[in-house]
This record gives structure tokens, C-alpha cells and sequence, in this order.
């Protein structure tokens, strides 16, 4: 076995849930069309921008658009739509905002469309005809009303505006009380009715991960009463449940759920990683290796660091693909005697020579995106597990179809094709503990496999149910193997420490 393959003996595991996280979204200067100057166009564009807000997205700025554009070479006021998308894809926006002015019988017309950067098709759209002596009272309320195709805005005595989820999970957690009962981090404002679009569409976009918020009832909003400190709401009379929703008055909303991690320590787990977030993964191992040759024992000290970045691009009935990359790669090894050679993907004018046929594979695959398909439950359905130093078996295993809870226990093995050679880790998982904050699982493997190795890893993971990613693992093994450098075949045991840490960016 090569060095470079070393990295791939190294698995961990991660257990998946759901989150919404906050868009971005940019609006591109108007068109100029028929009878009208660029420069007046550029007036209404800004004025719309002033009053363009939907919640739940971050307004991407124009100095940031601007730049993109020089550097790609795309003229500003001729971008076709496969340049836009393209440009959104650059500036990890999830949609886009695009519109066309021209003169109609003597007067301004302008049409806007909202336009989805993942499939390029247009999910809104708007348009006004106003006279130059009103333009900036048309201007803000076409802004609010596109505004309100795309955002949920909490708040108000009537339902206007809510057609759309907002993409934004509240500040604040889900608080759990009496074992059962969780509740919605904020007040969504006072309503004369039950806001029913409201809810559908956080429901919609599943805020905070779940997709069954609703009112509570009149005995849940007395079990709320007794937490009240806690939730942070007044008094308990002023708010609206099933039974009173209708019966006339404005009511505060604070939405309820029950079931997942509750007081019974169960909790349904699966791979919904939100569309259009990168995730970073961060990990640094430390191997200590003895190496037998002639009777004697080399040791060895490898330090090596990987980052790799993946992103859901799709997510279809129940299965997720991701567009994956590996960022950067450090290793030092040091052998007895003092001897130390390095290599550095960032630097790699500096990469020992020693190393240099054996980091050819990683230089290969650097920066290079590649896809892989998951299903609901974490199993890899299509993709290449095959490439050099590739994290993402560190964070995604497969998980049992049914409810977890303390104790429950399960087996996975993984395969390593190594230089023509399956090799096998036998994944034994065991959750000790489910909370809101956590997931504690034990982890323990057994490698067996068709050429000359074996070994054993053991060690734990911390889960933030939240974001249903690892935050915190160490993973020790003891692995004993023969590697062959040029041509000379040479006993090792690798003793290994492994820590993963998954960074979330806003990219």
C-alpha cells in the first residue's frame, strides 16, 4: 500500500438531520429597452433596491456583483440568463432579481422576475406601469410585493405577503419542556385568525428543521404558562391556540410540536443536509508508525491536515447529491533520527523530494468538484469513494430506518478498494445519549480485508442535532499492515488519533 492511501483507512461517522439557513439573494441592474436610457434605468433600480427586504435572505451588495462581473467578463447591461445564473452560482446566491424597462404608449413599464439559481427557472414575477412623477412610490411597492413572493414577515393583522417560506430559522433554539412539548424560538406576531398561509410556509421551508409547526391547544398553552421565563411570552391569555383562533380579537402566535428528541430519548435521524450550504470539513490526524526492517524498528510521526468542502446541489424525493472538492492538504512526516519532510498543497514548490511521487494522486484531485448521491438514510447510492484523502466518509454513514434512542446499536461495513485490494471496516455504532444538544455515540471498527492488514478503531462523536453535523470526534486505531516501497515489502503498525471538526461557512 502506497503512503498517499493511508489517509482513506481513517473513517468516522456523522448522523444527519435537517436546517434552514438564510439565502442570499442579489438584484441585478434593470435593462434598458425601448425608448429609455441606461442612466434612467440605473435610477429605478437603485430606488428598488433601497426598499427590496424579504426576510429570511441576506441582500447581496452591488460592489460584490459588480466585481464578479468584470472579473468574468460579462457586460453589465447585456447579461443573458445563462450568465446570471452563472453569476449566481459564483456568488452563492439562491436567486437572482432581474429586470427589463421600456417606454409603453408614452409611459415607463417595468417587468421583474425572480429567477432560481439552482434550476434557472423563474419562480416570481411582477411588473408596473407608473409616471416619472410617482416612480419611487411604484418602485417601493413593487419591491415589497416581489419582496413578499419570497419571504415569510412575521407579524401583522392580515395574511398579505406570506405566500412563499422565508429560508431563515429563527434566532434562538427550540426550547423543550415537560419531556414533550417543544416550542417555536419567537412570537410570529398578533393575527385576528389563525395565519394558516403563515404556517404553511414555515412548514414549507421547515424552519428550525421540523415541518409540523402548528397552534397549540388550550392545555399545551397552560403547560407553556408554567415555562413562561423560559419561552420568553407574557401573558398566557393573550395567545392564540386551536380552540380560541377564531373567536374574534388579535392574538399572539407562538407555534408548538411534539415528537423526535423528546422526554423519551427518541429521535428520527436522516440525511436532509439544506440545499445550497457549504459545509467545510476540518481534519488533523497524528500516526505514529513503527516500521520493522532487518530486525529493526524505524519509528515514524505523520501529521496531516485535509479540508474539504461540499455543498447539497440537489435534493429529489429522498435522495441528496452533493458537489464536493478537497480544499487543501498538509503533511509532515518525521522519522527517527531528526529526519523531517514536508508537503504543503498550498506550497507545493516546497514539497519534499521524497514525497513527491507520493502526493502526485492528491495534486490530481485538488480543487477538482466531483458528485456523489446519498439516500434519506445516509447510504452512498452513486459517486467515486475513492479518492485520494476524501472526507466526506468521516461525516456521512448509513443509519438504521428505524427511531433511535439510548442504546441503540448498529453495524455498517465499509470497503476500500487499495491498489487492486478490497479492504473492509467493520462499524459498530452505539448511541449512549439524545438530548436538543446532543448526540453521543460510541464508535468501535474492526479492519479485515484481502491483502495484509488488520486493526481496530474505537472512540466517540458529539452530534448537534440542530444541524445534524459532527462537531466534535476522536477516533484512535491500532492497524497493522504491509506497504511496499519500491518493491520491498515492509511490516507497519500504525497507531492513529483522528480529529474531525465540520466548520459551516457562509460562501
Amino acid at each position: 500500500m502506497k503512503m498517499k492511501k493511508m489517509g482513506l483507512l481513517i473513517a468516522a461517522i456523522l448522523i444527519s438531520m435537517s436546517v434552514s439557513f438564510a439565502q442570499k439573494i442579489a438584484v441585478l441592474d434593470f435593462k434598458a429597452g425601448v425608448g429609455i436610457s441606461q442612466t434612467d434605468v440605473d435610477g429605478l433600480s437603485s430606488t428598488f433596491v433601497t426598499y427590496f427586504n424579504p426576510r429570511g435572505y441576506q441582500l447581496v451588495e452591488r460592489s460584490q456583483i459588480n466585481q464578479v462581473i468584470e472579473e468574468q467578463g460579462f457586460q453589465q447591461t447585456s447579461l443573458t440568463e445563462s450568465q446570471m445564473v452563472r453569476l449566481g452560482q459564483i456568488l452563492n446566491l439562491s436567486k437572482i432579481v432581474v429586470g427589463d424597462v421600456n417606454i409603453v404608449a408614452g409611459s415607463p413599464n417595468l417587468d421583474v422576475r425572480v429567477i432560481d439559481v439552482q434550476s434557472g427557472e423563474v419562480t416570481g414575477r411582477d411588473g408596473a406601469t407608473f409616471a416619472w412623477t410617482n416612480y419611487r412610490a411604484t418602485m417601493q411597492q413593487l419591491a415589497q410585493k416581489v419582496a413578499g413572493q419570497i419571504g415569510v414577515v412575521y407579524g401583522g393583522s392580515s395574511q398579505a405577503g406570506y405566500s412563499q417560506p422565508s429560508g431563515k430559522s429563527p434566532s434562538g433554539k427550540v426550547e423543550t419542556i415537560l419531556g414533550y412539548l417543544q416550542v417555536y424560538p419567537e412570537d410570529l406576531g398578533n393575527f385576528n385568525g389563525a395565519p394558516t398561509s403563515v404556517i404553511s410556509a414555515i412548514n414549507m421551508q421547515k424552519l428550525n428543521g421540523y415541518n409540523d409547526w402548528r397552534l397549540p391547544t388550550n392545555e399545551e398553552l397552560s403547560l407553556m404558562a408554567t415555562s413562561k421565563d423560559k419561552l420568553g411570552i407574557g401573558s398566557i391569555s393573550s395567545y392564540m391556540s386551536r380552540e380560541n383562533a377564531n373567536s374574534g380579537g388579535m392574538k399572539t402566535v407562538r407555534l408548538v410540536r411534539t415528537g423526535d428528541i423528546g422526554g423519551n430519548g427518541e429521535g428520527s435521524l436522516k440525511l436532509k443536509l439544506p440545499q445550497g450550504r457549504t459545509f467545510t470539513i476540518s481534519s488533523n490526524s497524528s500516526m505514529n508508525q513503527a516500521l520493522k526492517i532487518q530486525g529493526q524498528t524505524i519509528n515514524q510521526s505523520t501529521n496531516l491536515d485535509v479540508k474539504q468542502d461540499f455543498i447539497a446541489t440537489g435534493i429529489v424525493d429522498k435522495t441528496v447529491t452533493l458537489e464536493t472538492w478537497i480544499e487543501s492538504v498538509k503533511m509532515s512526516i518525521s522519522q527517527q533520527g531528526g529526519m523531517t519532510v514536508h508537503y504543503d498543497s498550498d506550497y507545493p514548490e516546497n514539497t519534499s523530494p521524497m514525497l513527491v511521487e507520493q502526493v502526485e494522486g492528491i495534486q490530481k484531485v485538488l480543487h477538482v468538484p466531483y458528485r456523489v448521491v446519498y439516500d434519506e438514510y445516509g447510504a452512498l447510492e452513486n459517486g467515486s469513494d475513492n479518492v485520494e484523502m476524501n472526507l466526506l466518509e468521516n461525516v456521512i454513514i448509513e443509519i438504521p430506518k428505524e427511531e433511535l434512542k439510548k442504546g441503540s446499536s448498529w453495524t455498517i461495513r465499509n470497503s476500500k478498494d487499495i491498489n487492486g485490494a478490497l479492504v473492509y471496516v467493520d462499524w459498530s455504532y452505539v448511541v449512549v445519549s439524545l438530548s436538543d444538544d446532543s448526540i453521543d455515540v460510541n464508535v468501535s471498527g474492526k479492519v479485515v480485508g484481502s491483502i495484509d492488514i488488520s486493526g481496530n478503531y474505537h472512540g466517540t462523536i458529539e452530534i448537534n442535532p440542530q444541524i445534524g453535523i459532527v462537531v466534535n470526534s476522536s477516533i484512535k486505531g491500532n492497524v497493522s499492515m504491509t506497504i511496499i516501497q519500491q518493491g520491498i515489502q515492509i511490516p507497519v503498525n500504525m497507531i492513529t488519533t483522528m480529529s474531525t471538526i465540520v466548520e459551516i461557512n457562509d460562501m
